[in-house]
C-alpha cells in the first residue's frame, strides 16, 4: 500500500471538512436536498484546489526548466571556454553548480591573478586550475579537510595535464580563534603561502555543526590581498552565508565593497577598497 502525502492528507481533511459542513448547512436549510447540495459543493472545492495546485506545478516545473537551461548553458560555456578535455566530475550535491564555475573562470581569465587560494577543492579547482593554464600564468593553492578528496582532486588534476597549476593540500578542521570567537576552519599552519594572494575562493568548509565556518576566509588572509583584489564565495543566499557575510561587511565597513551575485545557489563577491 503506498503512503499517503501531505498533500493527499490535506485533499482528504478538506473534502470531508466541505462535505460536513456543506451537508449540515444544507441539511437545516433543504433537507430533501441535503446530500446532493453537500457532494456538489464538496466536489466543486476539491476541483478548485486541484486547479490551483496544478497551476503551482506547472510554474515550478517551468522555473526548473529555466535552471536546467541556465546551468547546461554556463557549464557548456565554461567547457568550451577552457578547452577541457577528458571527464570531468559531477557538478550536483556540493559540488559548485556551473553557473558558479562560470562567475570564477570569468573573473580570472579577466583578471589574471598570480596566486588562487582556493577553501575546499573538486571541480572548482580543476576549472581554476584550467584557467591558469589558458592564461600561461597562476596557480591555486587549495585547501581540503578530507583527505579522500584531497587525492581524488590531485590525481584528477594530474589526468588532466594540470598538476603544474594546481596544488590540494590535506587540512584537516581544527579550531582556530580570532579574536574573542572560536571558527571550524582548515589547519594551515604547516602551509607556506606567498606574500600576495590576489583571489580567494570560498566553497567551503561546509557549515553544518559550526554554522560561521567560513568566516576565517577573509580575515585570516585579507593583509595578503592587494588592492583591488577579490574573494568569491558560493552558496551566498543561506542563512549562514549571509550572516558570514554581514560579519564582514561590519568589521572591515570602508575596506571593503560587496556584492550579491545571482547564481544558483548565491555567490558574494567581496573586493578589497583601494588603500
Amino acid at each position: 500500500m503506498s503512503t499517503l502525502t501531505k498533500q493527499d492528507r490535506e485533499y482528504i481533511a478538506g473534502s470531508l471538512a466541505t462535505l460536513a459542513v456543506s451537508g449540515t448547512v444544507a441539511a437545516v436549510l433543504i433537507p430533501p436536498y441535503a446530500a446532493v447540495i453537500s457532494i456538489t459543493i464538496a466536489t466543486s472545492v476539491v476541483l478548485y484546489r486541484m486547479m490551483v495546485n496544478h497551476r503551482k506545478m506547472s510554474q515550478s516545473v517551468a522555473r526548473q526548466n529555466e535552471i536546467l537551461y541556465q546551468q547546461t548553458e554556463s557549464y557548456y560555456s565554461v567547457l568550451t571556454m577552457l578547452g577541457v578535455s577528458g571527464p570531468l566530475p559531477f557538478t550536483r550535491g556540493y559540488s559548485a553548480s556551473p553557473d558558479f564555475l562560470r562567475l570564477i573562470a570569468n573573473h580570472v581569465l579577466l583578471r589574471k591573478p598570480s596566486v588562487i587560494l582556493e577553501a575546499s577543492s573538486g571541480l572548482s579547482t580543476v576549472i581554476l586550475a584550467y584557467c591558469c593554464k589558458k592564461l600561461g600564468t597562476g596557480r591555486v593553492i587549495s585547501l581540503e579537510h578530507l583527505k579522500e578528496y584531497a587525492d581524488k582532486t590531485n590525481r584528477l588534476l594530474a589526468e588532466h595535464g594540470l598538476s603544474d597549476f594546481a596544488t590540494v593540500h590535506h587540512t584537516p578542521l581544527k579550531n582556530t580563534t580570532i579574536g574573542d570567537r572560536t571558527y571550524h576552519w582548515y589547519s594551515i599552519d604547516s602551509i607556506k603561502f606567498p606574500e600576495t594572494i590576489d583571489c580567494i575562493v570560498v566553497d567551503g568548509p561546509v557549515s553544518g555543526e559550526h554554522p560561521y565556518c567560513r568566516y576565517p576566509a577573509l580575515p585570516l588572509f585579507f593583509d595578503k590581498m592587494p588592492d583591488g583584489s577579490s574573494l568569491i564565495m558560493d552558496d551566498a543566499f543561506r542563512k549562514n552565508e549571509r550572516e558570514v557575510a554581514s560579519m564582514w561587511e561590519k568589521e572591515l565597513a570602508g575596506k571593503i565593497d560587496t556584492a550579491l551575485i545571482d547564481c544558483e545557489k548565491g555567490a558574494l563577491q567581496v573586493t578589497r577598497k583601494n588603500a
